[in-house]
């Protein structure tokens, strides 16, 4: 299936995150243009112009429709108080504050926050000392994975098969449309290449005066094994240009399947008759995958957990830096060492000193061990060695 590369719908901001897949592209999908804000200079995609109000500490977003938020990356003008920058959601008038949040640096002034459980919301707020020196935000919808799936349908008439529907034509020139049919229902099926946390779907037919052909459906979610989930009717009395739909499914319900079944015939076309020019899926990678294609294996990470390309949130006790790749080496004790920086938490292995304790204890005695910071041997020098940090030969009179 060939799939359409996406134009200028990408902003600026996670261009860093674009990876090419044959002929598909992954990215996030960035709702901060669709957002309301008192502060608008956050969301020009201008760095350079910043709140700069010192009494400042929340800043809101406004959604017309309920959205998900799976991350927000978040550009300050003073790295100093980047990390103070909290996230929470209201729902009713109630608060709900961001669950297990996740910091990842990605420059100096640039960083991503992470929920553990995205919330369905529509007011996302930053609080915190911070916001005052926030100067871009982003907020990413997830990918969209309806990009790289098959599909398969009802007999569909001619040009108008079933992969038009996940093609990602924004100008509506190519759509996906059944044949009539006077008796059978008719249906569009989508398939995953994996399964994933489905956020919200997004239905399109963009076609003036054939509205109809889009109305009256059922949703069905099915898991890796084809048993379903849960589904849901969507029907309006009168049928509608674009269905924004938050599923009934729980982020941690993995989706691997979705089908789309007519309910009602078409007044319009006297039969039942399915018709869609755009149909995405906006989502997350399930647990221990990563990457904007989800082929990313997490597993050197600690918990399995990386962000949108990739990058772990933490390492594991005995990994550090950003990617987790590199080993602790001779850190002693517990073997652990600082995520960012590689400095070991207690004393380095016997033989060997220095904060990161990649230097060698020379001509120590004993268990060669020696002082972490001076390198003075703790059981006396080798051989003829002498001195507190055994340098110094014997001179033979």
């Amino acid at each position: 299936m060939e799939c359409a590369r996406r134009g200028s719908s990408v902003r600026p901001r996670f261009s860093d995150t674009i990876v090419n897949t044959l002929t598909t592209v992954y990215f996030p999908v960035d709702l901060s243009s669709s957002a309301t804000t008192e502060e608008t200079r956050l969301i020009d995609n201008d760095d350079s112009t910043c709140i700069g109000n010192a009494a400042k500490t929340s800043v809101t977003f406004n959604f017309t429709d309920m959205v998900v938020v799976e991350f927000v990356r978040i550009v300050v003008n003073d790295v100093g108080f980047r990390d103070t920058i909290g996230v929470s959601y209201m729902n009713a008038d109630k608060e709900i504050k961001c669950s297990r949040l996740k910091r990842l640096e990605i420059n100096p002034t640039t960083s991503e926050i992470y929920c553990s459980q995205p919330v369905a919301t529509t007011v996302f707020v930053l609080t915190g000392t911070g916001v005052k020196h926030l100067c871009t935000v982003s907020l990413s919808a997830g990918r969209d994975l309806a990009l790289k799936t098959t599909t398969s349908s009802s007999l569909v008439e001619a040009q108008m098969v079933s992969d038009y529907a996940v093609d990602f034509d924004v100008n509506s020139l190519t759509c996906f449309q059944t044949q009539v049919s006077l008796t059978s229902k008719v249906f569009l099926n989508v398939d995953f290449p994996f399964p994933f946390s489905l956020f919200k779907i997004v239905l399109r037919n963009y076609r003036e005066g054939l509205y109809d052909m889009l109305n009256n459906f059922t949703i069905q979610y099915n898991d890796r094994d084809a048993k379903a989930i849960t589904n849901e009717q969507i029907r309006y009395m009168v049928a509608k240009r674009e269905y924004s739909i938050l599923p009934k499914v729980n982020v941690s319900q993995l989706v691997k399947n979705i089908q789309i079944l007519s309910e009602d015939k078409s007044v319009v076309q006297n039969g039942y008759v399915l018709s869609v020019c755009l149909f995405q899926a906006l989502g997350g990678c399930p647990p221990g995958g990563s990457g904007l294609d989800c082929s990313t294996d997490c597993s050197h990470c600690a918990g399995k957990e990386c962000n949108i390309i990739g990058l772990c949130y933490n390492c594991t006790t005995r990994n550090n830096v950003t990617s987790c790749k590199r080993s602790c080496g001779n850190c002693g004790g517990d073997g652990s060492c600082d995520v960012n920086t590689g400095v070991c938490k207690h004393e380095c292995k016997p033989g060997f000193k220095g904060l990161m304790c990649h230097q060698q204890c020379l001509n120590c005695g004993g268990n060669k061990a020696c002082d972490r910071q001076h390198g003075y041997c703790n059981q006396g020098c080798a051989g003829k060695f002498t001195g507190p940090a055994c340098t110094e030969r014997e001179v033979s009179t």
